[in-house]
């Protein structure tokens, strides 16, 4: 029996696909049912081992096995399959979730951040806009009385409210000062953060023509289904392939042990006797 370079390739990888779709799946499904860790983790791990036993056997064994029988392990195949899909599915989702749900966070706070920095602006424009109106007033007087005495006194008069005005928006300025130092971070987070995403984004403006989060989110999950449907059904197939190459071979076997010639008996040659020097003498010299 011969064994090829591409059947070994073909074996190790199927049964790499295979470990690799149980670990996803199991590790999913353990986030799905976090209460039960263990118990998940076991139910998972054997599942998936009895789903490749299960698709080898079957195919190699298609013709003999009964229909009732074919039917169901078939089922259960393809019910297996679809769980360990669905466990990577939760996977890569959970995975997706844990990275932009900083994301969130700080755009929640840079939320909160520009809300108060609108409130200190507004505290500056009234401001500027109390002063307008006392020296508009103060003109107005000039205008009319050309009195500029009496502005002035005026204008002593709102020294005192004019300072108070002053004071809060310097107060206001500070604020402002000081929550742009702490928004200065969390947007430098936040451009971090879409670098990470940023070919999936890509991804989404090709696709929908916009890049916002609802088309990010849309690429995502059409990018995890994709990585759904070939992982563990690749895996499977692949595992069959060997089983395919397996039952090749063993029947090769069978067909040479039939023919009888898989043994062939050793005949020895009988080696001559060896004679004396008289038997090399011709006839003649004999005589």
């Amino acid at each position: 029996m011969t064994f090829s370079f591409d059947r070994f390739l073909i074996l190790t990888t199927g049964i790499a696909l295979s470990v690799v779709a149980a670990w996803y799946s199991v590790t999913g499904l353990t986030a799905i049912f976090a209460g039960a860790y263990w118990a998940v983790v076991i139910l998972g791990g054997t599942l998936e081992f009895g789903k490749i036993v299960l698709a080898s056997w079957l195919y190699r064994n298609w013709s003999h096995v009964p229909f009732l029988l074919k039917s169901y392990f078939t089922i259960a195949l393809l019910v297996l399959m679809l769980i360990t899909s669905m466990g990577i599915f939760g996977f890569l989702s959970k995975a997706h979730l844990e990275q932009t749900a900083p994301a969130g966070d700080v755009a929640a706070k840079i939320e909160r951040i520009d809300g108060s920095l609108a409130r200190e602006r507004m505290r500056i424009t009234r401001g500027e806009q109390q002063l307008a109106q006392m020296d508009k007033a103060i003109d107005a007087i000039i205008d009319r009385n050309n009195r500029a005495t009496t502005a002035m006194q005026i204008r002593n008069q709102q020294k005192k409210e004019r300072d108070q005005i002053a004071a809060e928006m310097k107060d206001a300025q500070k604020n402002i000062d000081t929550l742009l130092d702490e928004r200065a971070p969390l947007m430098a987070a936040t451009r971090a953060i879409k670098l990470e995403v940023g070919p999936i984004r890509y991804v989404a403006e090709m696709i929908y023509g916009e890049g916002n989060e609802k088309d990010l989110e849309a690429a995502i999950r059409g990018m995890i289904l994709l990585l759904v449907l070939v992982v563990d059904p690749l895996a499977v197939l692949m595992i069959i392939a060997a089983s395919k190459n397996l039952k090749i071979d063993v029947e090769r076997l069978e067909a040479v042990a039939t023919d009888g010639d898989l043994w062939e008996p050793v005949v020895l040659e009988k080696t001559p006797e060896r004679k004396g020097p008289s038997s090399y003498l011709s006839g003649k010299e004999r005589s």
